[in-house]
């Protein structure tokens, strides 16, 4: 062959799947005399006879049956890079840090999806930055100081926003809250964020309480939401809780005024239309509350 002929080789492999030309044309919506006409086509470019007539159908000679698992196997595999990269067209990466997606983004989840059904999104929850050159990232959420990197577009969803929370259940068994700043007697939950040392530090009439330490700010935000005493933690993760009266605010803080959450995208995908979409999305979800 002079060229590769990939339309007859899917007329032969239809006609080897079926065994019969009729079927082979009813599943490719041409006439049987077309079908049959394309495989002597084929058969005189290759210099062999690939299958054997019957009354009945047709059935594969030795040559035939060699082409047909070549081909079958090619075609597989053309299917496959095909539906690779219409996947792919379709998919958004995502990478947030563990508590904003657990308190954050997976219950608005079902929102996005009905808005965005055809983007396939995959979730990275991790704390690790983001190398959005290797780590196949799209667009990525941040707690960090404001980032400075100038290949990327930098959106603030959140600044300054650490807020002291507890549960009402924490006072129903007669606690009274704390005076001020004095917070003896009071459980004090700790996420390892180091932000009850921070406060005390800024504030010199600060008395400190017991503290319970979890390793992530999500656990210290359930310890609060069990009853288990305060914790200190961005607005933005808890404002669903505080809305319905799970947990209430006891005061606002400005310790670590630089620090915030920030939506991160790579200037070079900045006309990819699945980053646009989840990020318009997600700046809407984060100003209308």
């Amino acid at each position: 062959m002079s060229s590769l002929n990939v339309n007859a080789l899917h007329v032969f492999e239809v006609v080897a799947r079926h065994r019969n030309i009729r079927l082979a044309s009813e599943e490719l919506f041409i006439s049987p005399s077309a079908v049959a006409q394309r495989i002597r086509r084929l058969e005189d470019e290759l210099s062999c006879q690939l299958f054997i007539r019957h009354s009945r159908g047709v059935s594969l000679t030795d040559k035939g049956k060699q082409l047909q698992e070549d081909v079958s196997s090619a075609l597989l595999l053309l299917h496959k890079a095909v539906n690779d990269i219409k996947r792919e067209a379709g998919a958004l990466t995502v990478s947030v840090p563990p508590t904003f997606a657990n308190k954050w983004l997976i219950p608005k989840l079902p929102m996005f999806r009905k808005a965005f059904p055809s983007i396939e999104l995959h979730i990275i929850a991790t704390d690790d930055i983001a190398n959005f050159k290797s780590d196949g990232v799209d667009i990525a959420v941040r707690q960090s100081s404001e980032p400075q990197d100038s290949s990327l577009d930098v959106n603030v969803l959140s600044q300054s926003d650490l807020v002291i929370v507890y549960s009402p259940n924490y006072v129903k068994s007669g606690t009274s809250l704390p005076q001020v700043w004095n917070f003896a007697g009071h459980s004090l939950i700790d996420d390892g964020h180091f932000n009850w040392k921070l406060l005390a530090d800024s504030e010199p009439a600060f008395v400190t309480g017991s503290l319970l330490q979890v390793n992530q700010t999500g656990m210290a935000i359930d310890t609060a939401l069990a009853g288990e005493g305060f914790c200190i933690s961005s607005q933005l993760l808890i404002q669903d809780h505080i809305d319905s009266g799970a947990l209430r605010v006891l005061r606002k803080l400005t310790i670590q005024p630089q620090m915030g959450f920030y939506l991160l995208s790579p200037k070079a995908k900045s006309e990819n239309p699945n980053v646009s979409q989840f990020k318009t999305w997600l700046l809407s979800m984060i100003t209308d509350g």
